[in-house]
């Protein structure tokens, strides 16, 4: 889904928009796949599982704010496996989630494999 998609798409459902200006945004790239349910996982040489194909990732990472720990986020990203559904909601929260950790101190923005775990994307935006 291109950026121009997810724009009309939030603005159908009402979402406030980030303007196209804005610093954090500028970069992301907007594309979501909708990733089939086979498994995205593959055996290393050591027998460990590691993530094979990460649909919707890289544009989960470009539009995080914090790039820490990739391969971390990478592997959580694999695990949850999250379907199309989820990564818009992944997207949509974090809209509203950058500009509140703008607000904050940088260091006080969870990693990314944190935020995945966590479900993060489920929270609540804080009154007022």
């Amino acid at each position: 889904m291109k950026k121009k998609d997810m724009e009309a798409f939030f603005n159908s459902i009402g979402e406030p928009m980030v303007p196209d200006d804005d610093p954090i945004y500028q970069n992301a790239s907007w594309t979501i796949s909708s990733g089939s349910p086979t498994s995205r996982r593959q055996p290393s040489s050591d027998g460990r599982s590691t993530p094979r194909d990460t649909p919707g990732f890289e544009a989960f990472w470009n539009a995080y704010p914090r790039h820490d720990a990739k391969e971390r986020a990478i592997k959580a990203w694999a695990e949850i496996a999250p379907s199309f559904e989820v990564q818009q909601a992944i997207h949509a929260a974090l809209k509203w989630q950058v500009l509140e950790w703008q607000r904050h101190d940088p260091k006080f923005i969870p990693f990314a494999k944190s935020y995945l775990r966590g479900e993060r994307w489920m929270d609540e935006p804080l009154p007022g």
